[in-house]
């Protein structure tokens, strides 16, 4: 009976972690694209394109399915990104087009942010990484998120339209310090 019980509880463990890889093995593609619509949100807040893109509902799917099955880390990185998600796409289409407004800024942040999120998840999602630190994103890291979703030709080009985002930035991230 003991034996019957330690392979029931053997297989029940098995199936958890075949659940919990097939989660894992979905996540960089739902990443990849969800980074591809913010860098095409980024093309519209800043004109280069004159639509935004399609939204990533497939990607948004994947991610809301493997959070029942993904480490505690990673599920609560994972669900703050979902979270995130759908205030930037409830505000984005009210995107200001226009640098000098401060919603400009407001929204080059949004995008950063969820981007950050992304960026976070990546290690973890390629089997590179235990867990996910879901510690606020560090200055650093949104710096890295924001040249992340902004073309740096367009950065190059319009520093001006960066001066206000940044400050936003130094504001709400301070530098983490690295325990390495």
């Amino acid at each position: 009976m003991r034996d019957q019980m330690q392979a029931e509880t053997d297989r029940h463990h098995d199936a958890q972690r075949r659940k919990r890889l097939a989660g894992r093995a979905q996540m960089p593609d739902a990443l990849s694209e969800l980074g591809a619509y913010l860098r095409g949100c980024a093309a519209y807040l800043t004109s280069e394109v004159d639509a935004l893109p399609v939204e990533p509902t497939g990607a948004i799917s994947a991610l809301k399915e493997v959070i029942e099955f993904i480490d505690d880390g990673a599920a609560e990185r994972t669900f703050e990104l979902v979270s995130w998600y759908q205030v930037f796409r409830a505000r984005m289409p009210h995107g200001i087009r226009a640098p000098d407004k401060a919603e400009f800024a407001d929204r080059q942040w949004d995008a950063v942010l969820l981007q950050a999120y992304v960026n976070s998840l990546f290690e973890y999602a390629r089997n590179e990484a235990d867990d996910v630190d879901t510690s606020k994103p560090s200055r650093e890291e949104m710096i890295d998120a924001l040249k992340n979703v902004f073309t740096l030709v367009y950065m190059t080009q319009h520093e001006e339209h960066f001066v206000q985002v940044k400050k936003i930035i130094e504001r709400r991230h301070e530098l983490r310090r690295s325990t390495k």
